[in-house]
């Protein structure tokens, strides 16, 4: 669907101006305006964190639900976190720091002309990881380090940490969300509940 700037003397500039761009800036604006119209960005929901170190266990689960009632079940678990796409509970013996959580993930539509698709959040890329780059501020900016790297088909970025992993071949879009909880009726020294 196509969007055209209106017929104005602002929009023949900013025309021109996006015309005379390099092409890689020119896509990864498209990248942005792609996570912008598709999935539109809102703040991290409650309990979409990770609660970084102190894992009692690590344990196959369905859902959110059934992770709290282990962590209830365990007298030393203060937190769990649950992480959907793995099915897996990570049961917490305390939880002195939570980190705000998000994945995102996109592939390239058009891999000779290196155009990024649309970027879904809360998704995983399943393709087989060419490298990991820490330290990247946003998903657009992943999406951006894909499409300069010439091996890079797909890409999955985890908010949060700032770690995204360039794929060397696309594989399943799949959702993927971050759930933690402190448990309200223990103490937890040096936590926020």
């Amino acid at each position: 669907m196509r969007h055209p700037l209106p017929n104005t003397e602002a929009a023949t500039t900013a025309r021109r101006k996006l015309l005379r761009l390099p092409p890689n800036y020119l896509r990864a604006i498209l990248a942005f305006a792609c996570i912008a119209v598709v999935q539109p960005e809102r703040g991290f929901s409650e309990g979409s964190c990770d609660i970084p170190g102190s894992t009692l266990a690590s344990e196959a689960k369905g859902d959110a639900e059934a992770c709290r009632a282990a962590c209830k079940a365990e007298e030393k678990c203060r937190a769990f976190v649950f992480v959907t796409g793995w099915n897996r509970c990570f049961l917490k013996a305390k939880a002195d720091r939570q980190v705000p959580l998000r994945m995102h993930a996109g592939q390239l539509i058009d891999e000779s002309a290196r155009i990024m698709g649309p970027i879904a959040a809360d998704h995983d890329e399943s393709g087989k990881d060419l490298r990991r780059v820490s330290g990247v501020k946003s998903a657009p900016a992943c999406a951006a380090l894909c499409v300069e790297e010439p091996a890079c088909k797909a890409f999955a970025f985890l908010d949060g940490y700032g770690d995204c992993w360039l794929k060397g071949n696309k594989g399943r879009l799949r959702p993927k969300t971050f759930t933690c909880a402190v448990m309200e009726d223990r103490s937890i020294p040096g936590s926020r509940p």
